[in-house]
C-alpha cells in the first residue's frame, strides 16, 4: 500500500503542475495563438510525442511544467512577424492567456472541494471543522486534540459562521472550550491559544471548514468560499513567513509529495482535500507578482494598457530570467533540505 500512496501523492501533484498548463495551452489555442511546446517538468526531454506542430513532453525536473507559445517576447527571431504569435495578439487575450492557469487551479479546486463537501457533510446541522492535523507540541496536541476530531462548537455556540481560526484570533489568548465529536461521541476540551511572533494567535491545528449537506447551488457557493478561505490562509502563511515565524517554513515538492503520501495513507477524504488545497496555492501563487511566473506577467500586461505603450521587452525578458534562476535555485535548496530532514527522521 505505501508504493502505491506514493504513486497516488506523485501523480496528484503531477496532474495538478499538467491541469495548470493545460489552463494556458486550451485559452491560447482558443484565442488562436500558435503554440510549440507543452511541457511537464524542465529541462532534458524524457518522453513526448509530436501532433502537427506542437510536441508534448515529460522533462526531467519535475518542478513545475510550461508551454510554449510563439512570440513569448518580442525579442524571440520572427514573433513580430507571425500573426498567431503571442506578441502580436491583443493585450487582454495575452492577459487571459496568462490567467487561464491560475484559473484552471481555481476550478479544480472548487470541484474537489465540492466533492469533498457532498460525500463527507458537516455531522450537526450547521457547519463544523475537522481537525486534519494536530500539530505535535502546540497548543491544541497538549490540550489532547486529535487528528480527525470534528469541533461542532465554541464556547458552546454553533459554529454557524464558520469562521473557526477568526474565533480563534478573537479569543486572545482566553482559556476556549471546544466541543468535540469523536468516535461519536461528543466531549468538551478545553485549549488556550498561543501568541505568534508577528501578532495573532494559535492553537496548533490545520482546520477544514465542513457543511452541512444542502442543495447543488449552495453546495457549490460552499466549495467556492473554501476556495476563498484556502487562499486568505495561504496569504495569512506567507505573511507569517515573510515575518520569519518560528512554525512557518516553505516545503519543497519532496515535502509536499510526502505530506501528500500521508493524506492518502489516512484516507480518500484527507488526500482530496490536500489535493484541493495545493490547487489553491499553485493558482494563488502564480497571480502573485513574483518574477518568470503569470502574476508579473499580467502586472506587466495591465500596466502597458494602462499607459497605452510596452513597457521594454529586454527589461522584461531580464526580470523573467533573473526571477527563473532564483526560483529554481531557491526550489533546489528546498529539495535538498527536504531530502535530508526525511532521511534523517
Amino acid at each position: 500500500m505505501s508504493a502505491l500512496q506514493i504513486a497516488l501523492a506523485v501523480f496528484g501533484v503531477g496532474f495538478l503542475i499538467a491541469w495548470h498548463e493545460l489552463g494556458h495551452y486550451a485559452a491560447a489555442r482558443l484565442l488562436g495563438m500558435r503554440v510549440l511546446r507543452f511541457s511537464i517538468g524542465f529541462g532534458p526531454r524524457l518522453w513526448g510525442f509530436r501532433r502537427g506542430e506542437i510536441d508534448y513532453q515529460l522533462a526531467a525536473l519535475p518542478l513545475g511544467g510550461f508551454v510554449q507559445i510563439k512570440g513569448m517576447s518580442s525579442l524571440e527571431p520572427g514573433a513580430l512577424d507571425d500573426p498567431k504569435s503571442f506578441v502580436n495578439a491583443a493585450r487582454w487575450r495575452r492577459w487571459l492567456v496568462l490567467a487561464a492557469g491560475p484559473g484552471a487551479n481555481y476550478v479544480l479546486a472548487a470541484l474537489l472541494f465540492f466533492i469533498y463537501l457532498w460525500a463527507w457533510p458537516s455531522p450537526v446541522a450547521g457547519p463544523a471543522v475537522e481537525l486534519q492535523q494536530v500539530i505535535p507540541g502546540g497548543p491544541a496536541a497538549a490540550a489532547g486534540l486529535q487528528s480527525g476530531d470534528v469541533v461542532v462548537a465554541f464556547d458552546g455556540k454553533p459554529l454557524d459562521d464558520g469562521d473557526f481560526r477568526g474565533r480563534i484570533l478573537a479569543s486572545q489568548g482566553a482559556p476556549i472550550a471546544l466541543t468535540v465529536q469523536r468516535g461519536g461521541v461528543e466531549q468538551v476540551i478545553t485549549v488556550t491559544a498561543e501568541k505568534q511572533i508577528g501578532g495573532g494567535w494559535r492553537i496548533g491545528v490545520a482546520p477544514q471548514l465542513l457543511y452541512p449537506r444542502t442543495t447543488l447551488p449552495r453546495t457549490i457557493l460552499a466549495s467556492m468560499e473554501l476556495c476563498r478561505i484556502k487562499s486568505a490562509d495561504t496569504l495569512a502563511a506567507l505573511g507569517a513567513l515573510l515575518r520569519w515565524e518560528d512554525d512557518v517554513k516553505m516545503s519543497s515538492i519532496v515535502a509536499i509529495v510526502d505530506d501528500l503520501k500521508d493524506q492518502a495513507e489516512r484516507g480518500a477524504r484527507y488526500f482530496l482535500a490536500m489535493l484541493a488545497w495545493i490547487s489553491v496555492v499553485l493558482g494563488l501563487f502564480n497571480l502573485l507578482p513574483v518574477p518568470s511566473l503569470d502574476g508579473i506577467k499580467m502586472l506587466f500586461l495591465t500596466v502597458e494598457g494602462t499607459i497605452r505603450r510596452d513597457i521594454h521587452a529586454g527589461f522584461q525578458v531580464w526580470v523573467n530570467g533573473i526571477g527563473m534562476i532564483a526560483l529554481l535555485g531557491l526550489m533546489m535548496v528546498l529539495i535538498v533540505r527536504d531530502t535530508f530532514e526525511r532521511l534523517a527522521s
